[in-house]
Formats: C-alpha cells, structure tokens, sequence
C-alpha cells in the first residue's frame, strides 16, 4: 500500500536487555521498516539516545553510543555498540506499516483524518479505471470501506 511508504505508521517497543549481547532480534515487529531511536539505556533522566552507524564505519562502532540495522531493506537485526547489562531496557522506535482491516474487528491504525484521503483515492481509482471494470476484490474492498464510513463514521485513532 502506498500509503504506508509515504505516511507509515510510528510505533514504540521495548527490548530487554540481556548481559554482553550486542544483537537484538527484530523479526517479530510486525510491518517493521526501519529503527530511526534507540534509547539505551531507557529511561536515564536526561535520555541517551544511541546514534546510528554502521558496524563497519572506520571511525568505530563497538565502543561508543550507537546502533545499527542488519537485514536488507527490511532489518531483522538491531545491533548495538555498547554491552548491556540484565535488568537493562532498550527503547526503541520505528516506522511500520499500518495494519490492513480484514473484517470489522480490526483496529485500524491509520489516523481518522487521513481515512477520507484514503477513501478518495479509493474512488478516484473506480472512476478512473476504464469502464469501471475494477478488479473483483478490489472493489469488494472498497464498498466493505466505504460502509464502514458511513456505518461508523471516524474509523482511526
């Protein structure tokens, strides 16, 4: 969905820190793209926030404040330079996708004010397709959105 590259969705985890170990799986973040804060480590008054930099970065990695992603153009891995101890939080935060609503139960996280845009376009695709002939589930889809518009009026947070 081209919405979820242009406006994704910014969510907040936090990761417990195990003694020594550098790496920090990423894999059950669901819509993951990227890491853009790590604080670590979490909740220090003021906060310490980690920079990003690659593990091979000439000017060092391992021995100061910072973080990296491994993993492609979706990271699985969260990398940090310093050693942690057990009983230590890291916080993070990323950009994901936003949730796609397979029936009437799903919470929706695009925001209500973008919802309408989302719907527009919607329409704008039916009536511009040649003779209306959207795709089957496409325009299911569609019709399923535009009830629940109209049924329950704002749908996001």
């Amino acid at each position: 969905m081209e919405f979820n590259l242009r406006f994704p969705r910014e969510v907040a985890a936090t990761i417990a820190a195990v003694t020594d170990q550098r790496e920090y799986s990423l894999a059950s973040y669901t819509g993951l793209r990227t890491v853009f804060l790590v604080e670590y480590p979490a909740d220090d008054d003021p906060p310490s926030y980690l920079t990003g930099r690659s593990r091979e970065d000439p000017d060092g990695f391992f021995s100061g404040g910072f973080f990296d992603e491994i993993g492609g153009p979706v990271p699985t891995l969260l990398v940090i330079g310093q050693k942690p101890t057990t009983g230590e939080n890291i916080k993070i935060r990323y950009y994901a996708d936003h949730a796609y609503p397979t029936d009437d139960t799903t919470v929706w996280t695009v925001p209500s004010r973008d919802v309408d845009l989302i719907l527009r376009y919607g329409e704008w695709v039916c009536l511009a397709s040649e003779g209306n002939q959207l795709a089957p589930a496409a325009r299911a889809a569609y019709e399923t959105a535009r009830e629940q518009r109209a049924a329950y009026g704002s749908m996001g947070p």
